[in-house]
């Protein structure tokens, strides 16, 4: 079994995951071994390969890219780790590669990922809030000076002309709850809820949520 220490970019905060599978996987997808919730992220940005002991680096061909210990790797190119590495993914994530778990830790299970991967949630928000506090996401209703800001990730709003909706809207043309914005770990989806005219993105209407 052997250890990943990451942290954020930006942050001082860091996050353990001992890892005992013969392949782990490491990116933005649901259910990776090693969630790094971003956008520059690849769902599957890299895997980490377990044989005899030793563990292999191997790169998904993610724009973004991945560097060890300074030197950016090339698509799909395969790496031996040794004790001490030190991994950055997109640029934004630094993992620590340990060769040898402390010998009272245990496997890392999926509530603790995924408890990992809200902490690493909020040490990215935090971090581009610190930088740049105008990048928090935000919708501005056209033809108004209205700006709403979206929830914490894992939260969603719902609008429509009902009053009792998160974002009201008198239109006619809404039915009463029209659509909902989910924030996700990495990125935001909007569902149309059965309303009579429907719901468009970029010009495209989409199916009921």
């Amino acid at each position: 079994m052997y250890r990943l220490v990451v942290s954020t970019d930006g942050s001082s905060g860091q996050h353990t995951f001992d890892l005992e599978r013969d392949v782990a996987l490491v990116g933005r997808r649901a259910g990776a071994d090693v969630p790094l919730p971003h956008a520059d992220v690849g769902g599957v940005h890299l895997r980490l390969e377990q044989q005899a002991g030793a563990v292999t680096l191997v790169d998904g061909a993610i724009m973004s890219g991945t560097t060890v210990n300074g030197m950016r790797l090339g698509a799909g190119a395969r790496r031996l780790l040794t004790d001490g590495d030190e991994i950055v993914v997109a640029g934004r994530f630094q993992l620590r590669f340990q060769a040898a778990s402390p010998a009272d830790a245990s496997p890392t299970g999926a509530d603790a990922t995924a408890a990992l991967a809200r902490a690493m949630v909020r040490d990215v928000l935090a971090s581009l809030a610190e930088a740049a506090p105008e990048t928090t996401p935000w919708l501005e209703v056209a033809g108004s000076r209205r700006r709403v800001e979206l929830p914490a990730p894992g939260r969603s709003l719902v609008i429509g002309r009902g009053e009792t909706c998160d974002v009201p809207l008198p239109d006619p043309d809404l039915s009463r709850d029209h659509a909902r914005l989910t924030r996700g770990w990495s990125g935001t989806t909007v569902a149309d809820l059965g309303s009579k005219n429907g719901t468009s993105v970029d010009g495209e209407r989409i199916l009921l949520g």
